[in-house]
């Protein structure tokens, strides 16, 4: 058994090695014969197709030799080439860039409140429409008035809208279109009324703010059926922003069913049919209700039998009873207004009693000025954020600042009063540890508002807490000063100081001086006390003078004489001063045309750069008060004509834009004052300045370097004289032609540059002028 097992296991064995052997050279031969096809065309397996596809590389191929020593030998060898052929590949869609809307409430969605529209006629405009913007256009946000014609007619008013097409059936959806395109963004509700009706404008008001803006709103104040789901524009329609969205999609079906004569049935049914929503007289606890008279009602006598709750009253025959009809009700109001005020007294007195004690010496009611509600964006107060020992940001211009002075003082105070409120509210429980935050806003109306984020320590848990304080430092109490009686009638004397470099500057003066009196006729020929021109021809002491050929100012005098010969009545007359090698001080100047004004004189200290207007000397007028006040205006300075006007030409007006320059607070050239006042303060300081009473009085600035200027005279040496400095938009001045000169001295001289260079354009202008220049510098 054991020798037959043996055999069979051999006989297999051998069975197993043939098969083997076979396969064995099988693989040889065929190896053999296809490896001079494969080295022809080489086929890389799916893991190398994968491997070259993603990396966009094709790898060179050689002969078989070569191609071996690649895949066995060094790889050094191995040289790669990018593939570029359809690369990179272009977008199926081209992303477009964001554009952010320029105002937060652009992007936010934020909506004024109502919009009122009047339907109107051309018969009726200038009388109940008028009437209508008097009585209404104060106390909404948007009054339009839609007229039945093309051309609006001539009246003073602004907001008529006319259309071309004249069918008077179509009209109400013609304005539902308008309203739609210009306004259906900026508004959450729409008032659509007629001019026959006279309008509560400030219940109305009230009354929208009450009402949600997520709801849907359809409201009138009369329906003509109480069967009907429509209400009439007699008595007023008030619709939300999301019905009149539906109301302008449904606008085509709107006109091919409008077959009624009635305005109120053709816009009620495109109300209905569009929202789904009938007219209701109530909505959110809110009542609207208007009142319909009689033909024969009196604004005279039936007063009293109107109600008081109406919101809309019609029909309005005149606008004298339009107006009878707003005195009437704001007497209502006002009754109703000193009931609130009575009811706040007696609660204020039950809550302290104390008070009543000095009720008679304090003014009702007790409390304070609210804050001030913006009208719209531009009246936005603005918060600045301050911590202990800065502000942020410190200006337009600036982004921080030191606490400093009075800043820091107040600041100190507000932080001890709140601690110490804290502490007495907390029983001393909570133990101030520091500032968080703190925001601070000037109101013109209230005064200074605080809000403080102070830390804590919770003195039973040991925790640190967070507290908001908000304070509010209020206004004392407002006093009517009296003033002496001012007109427009008063003379003016102009001093204007010249420089040799000038000249281009005074001659332009001189002639706008001479087209002020020729258009003028009333200033200078009927009254020829109202202006006076000297001009203080500044010599440099190498300068040919006064009866020299080569006189620099000769052209100029012989511009004067003509003019004051040709044009009757026109004051014009020069002062030759002779400087020390610098430009002498204002001070000196005034001193010098002393002699040259009478005592009584109004003197207005100008520039060559100044545009000369009748609306500024009118100012001057009307601000230079003798022994009460001087006008130290901050004047809009023009940029670089080179920068500002590179696309257009320079106009012949200088106009109040900020492209085309700015109010220039470092600027006190110009000042106007009386003689008297300048005399007075003057000789406060005469023991350590003296008169200047001739040329060679005339101090030199590097050794005199005290010397005040003219503004800080009046601040030094007056009392009780008041200093009225503001931004005037009547005073222009042109770009100065000439560079800043040496000859001003050190500190005019530095003020002179930092005025220049801040007088040359805007920042973005600038930075176009730089990205321009290294454009240009590149190429």
């Amino acid at each position: 058994m054991n020798t037959l097992t043996s055999f069979l296991v051999c006989k297999l064995q051998r069975r197993q090695n043939a098969v083997f052997f076979v396969g064995l050279c099988a693989g040889i031969s065929l190896c053999l014969f296809l490896t001079p096809i494969l080295e022809e065309a080489p086929c890389p397996s799916p893991a190398n197709k994968q491997q070259l596809g993603a990396s966009n590389l094709h790898f060179s191929q050689g002969r078989s030799l070569r191609s071996q020593q690649v895949v066995q030998g060094n790889s050094e060898d191995f040289e790669p080439r990018i593939n570029l052929a359809g690369k990179p590949k272009k977008a199926l869609k081209v992303p477009q860039n964001i554009v952010r809307p320029r105002y937060y409430s652009s992007e936010l969605g934020l909506r004024q409140k109502l919009f009122v529209g009047v339907m109107t006629t051309t018969s009726s405009i200038n009388t109940r429409g008028v009437a209508i913007n008097k009585t209404m256009a104060h106390l909404v946000d948007k009054v339009m008035f839609f007229n039945n014609g093309v051309n609006p007619p001539r009246i003073n008013l602004t907001g008529i809208i006319g259309f071309s097409d004249s069918r008077k059936i179509l009209k109400p959806f013609h304005v539902l279109k308008y309203i739609a395109d210009n306004y259906l963004d900026k508004f959450d509700y729409f008032f659509l009324v007629k001019d026959e009706s006279y309008v509560r404008a400030f219940n109305l008001t009230e009354a929208v703010k009450r009402i949600s803006v997520s709801e849907d709103v359809h409201i009138g104040g009369f329906m003509p059926d109480k069967e009907t789901a429509f209400c009439s524009l007699d008595g007023g329609i008030l619709l939300s922003n999301s019905v009149m969205q539906k109301v302008v999609e449904g606008l085509d079906w709107c006109v091919r069913n409008a077959f009624s004569d009635n305005d109120d049935d053709n816009i009620g049914r495109c109300i209905v049919h569009s929202s789904g929503q009938p007219c209701a007289s109530s909505l959110q606890g809110q009542v609207f209700r208007s009142q319909k008279v009689d033909s024969g009602f009196n604004a005279d006598t039936d007063l009293k039998r109107l109600r008081t709750d109406s919101q809309v009253i019609f029909p309005v025959p005149d606008a004298a009873t339009f107006y009878k009809l707003h005195k009437y009700f704001c007497q209502i109001e006002l009754v109703e207004l000193e009931r609130s005020i009575a009811s706040l007294q007696s609660s204020i007195l039950e809550m302290h009693p104390a008070i009543g004690e000095v009720a008679d010496n304090i003014t009702w009611p007790v409390g304070s000025q609210p804050t001030s509600k913006p009208q719209n964006r531009f009246d936005v107060l603005q918060w600045d954020y301050f911590t202990e020992h800065h502000v942020y940001p410190e200006s337009d211009f600036g982004s921080v600042k030191d606490l400093s002075g009075a800043d820091r003082e107040d600041m100190r105070h507000i932080l001890n009063s709140s601690v110490s409120h804290m502490a007495q509210k907390y029983e001393g429980k909570l133990q101030y540890k520091r500032l968080v935050n703190g925001y601070r806003r000037y109101d013109p109306s209230r005064g200074m508002d605080y809000i403080l984020d102070l830390a804590f320590r919770d003195m039973d848990t040991g925790l640190e807490i967070l507290k908001r304080v908000e304070i509010s430092k209020l206004l004392g109490k407002v006093e009517v000063v009296t003033m002496p009686y001012v007109t427009e009638n008063s003379r003016v004397h102009l001093i204007l100081p010249v420089e040799a470099n000038q000249m281009a500057d005074a001659t332009r003066f001189i002639k706008e001086y001479s087209e002020l009196c020729t258009t003028s006729k009333v200033i200078c020929t009927e009254r020829r006390d109202k202006l006076f021109l000297l001009l203080v021809l500044l010599y440099d002491p190498m300068a040919p003078g006064k009866g020299d050929n080569r006189d620099v100012f000769g052209g100029l005098k012989s511009q004067v004489q003509s003019m004051v010969q040709r044009q009757d009545g026109m004051l014009m007359a020069w002062l030759s001063v002779k400087s020390k090698g610098q430009r002498p001080p204002d001070v000196a100047i005034v001193d010098l045309a002393l002699r040259k004004l009478p005592q009584e004189a109004m003197v207005l200290v100008c520039s060559p750069t100044m545009n000369l207007r009748q609306d500024f000397l009118n100012r001057v007028r009307m601000n230079t008060i003798l022994h009460k006040q001087i006008f130290s205006p901050i004047p809009f300075s023009e940029y670089h004509p080179d920068i500002v006007y590179q696309e257009s030409e320079r106009p012949k007006e200088l106009d109040i834009n900020k492209k085309y320059g700015h109010y220039d607070s470092a600027n006190y050239q110009h000042l106007s004052f009386y003689l008297k006042d300048y005399v007075a303060a003057r000789s406060k300081v005469d023991d350590k300045f003296p008169l200047v009473r001739q040329d060679r009085d005339i101090p030199i600035t590097d050794k005199d370097s005290q010397l005040p200027s003219l503004l800080s005279l009046f601040l030094q040496g007056s009392e009780g004289l008041n200093v009225l400095r503001a931004v005037e938009p009547c005073l222009r001045l042109w770009h100065p032609q000439q560079v800043c000169q040496p000859s001003l001295g050190p500190n005019q001289y530095l003020e002179c540059q930092v005025s220049r260079a801040k007088g040359l354009g805007t920042r973005a202008q600038l930075a176009g002028i730089i990205l321009q220049y290294l454009e240009e510098k590149s190429h």
